[in-house]
């Protein structure tokens, strides 16, 4: 079984929010290039991943990646 953070990792690279039930939820939120003018460098876009303690209901998007490539049941999961 692959660790428990590959798994959101990976969504997190096609989606905005991984929810872990009963846990909290990941957010990635999009952050636009800028010039940096102290450095005097151009800094790329990025995405910023924050955790939120209060997204806890089951959206099912983690469980059925753990059951699709873990191979594993739904109450598992």
């Amino acid at each position: 079984m692959r660790p428990f953070d590959h798994h959101i990792y990976s969504l997190l690279l096609n989606h905005d929010c991984v929810i872990v039930p009963s846990f909290g939820g990941f957010v990635a939120s999009r952050e636009p290039a800028r010039f940096d003018r102290d450095r005097e460098v151009a800094v790329p876009p990025a995405r910023k991943i924050e955790f939120d303690a209060f997204l806890r209901k089951n959206d099912g998007l983690l469980v059925r990646r753990l059951v699709d490539s873990e191979r594993v049941s739904y109450p598992e999961a």
